[in-house]
């Protein structure tokens, strides 16, 4: 897919994310997409790209994850985070670094790994486009915020 596109489909993605009234969804999305907006932000337009087989430096990780990127390599040597090595320069997938944001996101006791699998395709006959089930929901959350 050209990297136009998959930024196409982030804004959409964000704008049904927004729109889908659940904050963990919305959360959980713009996590996603900013990895991937911040991943692609040098790549030329026309360009093609694989999503589900991206790999970044150490420095991008760590602006992704808002950590240091010596840091970031510390991850990897304790196998934290995986990443492989050429050249001499650590390589993480994209989808490692979004699983380890998401595992360390404190607004939840029991945060669910955003699924990253299909989320480029269009989605048919859902109100969000995102997966369902994913992040905890907070029942009663409007009838706490309504009671005062």
């Amino acid at each position: 897919m050209r990297v136009a596109e998959v930024r196409n489909r982030v804004a959409g993605r964000l704008g049904e994310a927004a729109a889908s009234g659940d904050e963990d969804v919305a959360a959980q999305a713009l996590d996603f997409c900013r990895a991937l907006l911040i991943t692609l932000a040098s790549e030329d337009a026309d360009s093609d790209v694989n999503v589900q087989t991206l790999a970044i430096k150490t420095g991008t990780a760590g602006r992704i994850l808002g950590l240091n990127q010596e840091y970031v390599r510390e991850l990897i040597r304790r196998r934290v985070l995986g990443a492989n090595k050429s050249n001499g320069e650590f390589h993480v997938p994209l989808s490692a670094v979004v699983s380890f944001q998401a595992k360390s996101v404190k607004f939840s006791t029991s945060p669910v790994p955003f699924d990253t699998s299909n989320w480029l395709e269009p989605k048919v006959g859902t109100s969000a486009g995102w997966p369902k089930g994913h992040g905890p929901h907070h029942k009663g959350h409007d009838e706490q915020q309504g009671s005062a």
